[in-house]
Parts: structure tokens; sequence; C-alpha cells
């Protein structure tokens, strides 16, 4: 089991998406995230999408990354959720 498969990091995510800040302020917002697959990009993907359920947002998140097969078991649980689109790129390369 990956680390962010385990019950103990979604219940974390929960309880971050959950705590009493302005997630109000983000209806309707989008949100590039670079570096998706990484630890950093992949932690805040996982927080504005569960922000995003939760508080039912509307928010539309892209994260980008160079490989869509890493992306795809990355994030296989969101990937057929409406508001989370894969931006395949390298921010490198023009």
């Amino acid at each position: 089991m990956k680390p962010y498969e385990k019950p103990d990091y979604i219940r974390e995510i929960e309880q971050f998406a959950s705590l009493p800040i302005s997630w109000e302020r983000m209806r309707g917002c989008r949100f590039l995230i670079t570096g998706a697959c990484g630890m950093i990009g992949s932690y805040m993907v996982d927080v504005l999408m569960a922000a995003n359920s939760i508080h039912k947002l509307n928010m539309t998140v892209l994260p980008m990354g160079r490989s869509e097969e890493k992306a795809r078991a990355r994030f296989a649980r969101h990937w057929d959720t409406p508001g989370f689109y894969f931006v395949s790129g390298d921010v490198n390369q023009p």
C-alpha cells in the first residue's frame, strides 16, 4: 500500500480540508499545481480535492506533470472526479 493510500494519510487530508479557514474564498477558482506528482504538489492536490468535495466549492484543480502514467497511478481516486484535469507538460520546456 502506498503512503497516500493509507487511512491515516486520507484522514489527515480530510482533517486539513475541514479546518475552519476561508475555503469559501476559493469557490469557483482554478489551481494549476506544477510538480503535482512530487511530495508537496501531490499533497496540495489531495487537500484541494478534499476541500472541493467537503465544501462543494466548484473548484478546478489542474495538476501538471511530465508523466501522465505516473499521475494516473498517483491520482487514481481523483482521475474521473469533476474538477480534476491533469495537464501533461514540463515547465522547463517551451
